[in-house]
């Protein structure tokens, strides 16, 4: 599984398809830079284009602490 980090830097109010920024693959440290909603869908899905990770599979990676936080409420 890979972990990506979107930080958007701008915004415009009246255009909310306007934004810019960076996404960053946590693994490779990799960055791709936007500044639409459409580059930031074209970013990711590069992203998990050249992932390697299997996610066809059918099992389930455990999550650390989910189990307990779940019986605890």
């Amino acid at each position: 599984m890979n972990n990506y980090v979107i930080r958007v830097y701008r915004k415009d109010p009246a255009n909310t398809n306007s934004v810019t920024g960076i996404i960053e693959n946590t693994m490779t440290l990799q960055q791709k830079s936007f500044r639409d909603l459409a580059g930031l869908q074209a970013a990711i899905e590069d992203f998990i284009g050249t992932d390697t990770f299997d996610h066809a599979g059918t099992a389930q990676i455990d999550m650390y602490g989910f189990e307990e936080a779940v019986a605890n409420g």
